[in-house]
């Protein structure tokens, strides 16, 4: 829940969270959905992300969404999740794929998970220090 940050790349979403990053082919989403949080179905797993949702009261089939904005505007979160399924579509269609194909399980196993290194060390210090004045 710390630090989340959802960013599209030139081939693929990266999900970041506090201690790694994972790398999904677009071309291997299957279902993407943004309620409370976003999440997203490659292969046979889910890949979960506080950093974009909706308010409670805005998320489908809970609330009513109040619709006081302008005409022609859109929510932030209306908008890159519609950047990402453009971009699921471009892939899938540029790879060749169709959407729940067989084929479409092949770019799944391009999944990739990175340590976040740098607040790795940085917790593990902080760690440390508590438990060194605990015991001082």
């Amino acid at each position: 829940m710390l630090w989340p940050r959802v960013s599209l790349t030139a081939d693929d979403p990266v999900l970041r969270t506090m201690v790694e990053r994972q790398r999904l082919p677009l071309a291997a989403i299957e279902e993407l959905a943004v309620r409370r949080v976003m999440a997203v179905k490659v292969g046979e797993k889910r890949y979960v992300s506080s950093a974009l949702g909706r308010p409670l009261r805005k998320a489908p089939g809970i609330g009513v969404p109040k619709d006081d904005k302008p005409t022609g505007e859109v929510d932030y979160v209306d908008h890159v999740e519609q950047q990402i399924r453009d971009r699921m579509e471009q892939a899938r269609a540029a790879a060749g794929v169709g959407l729940l194909s067989d084929e479409q399980l092949a770019p799944a196993q391009g999944v990739r998970r990175e340590p976040a290194w740098l607040p790795i060390g940085l917790i593990s210090v902080t760690v440390l220090a508590l438990i060194v004045s605990v015991l001082l």
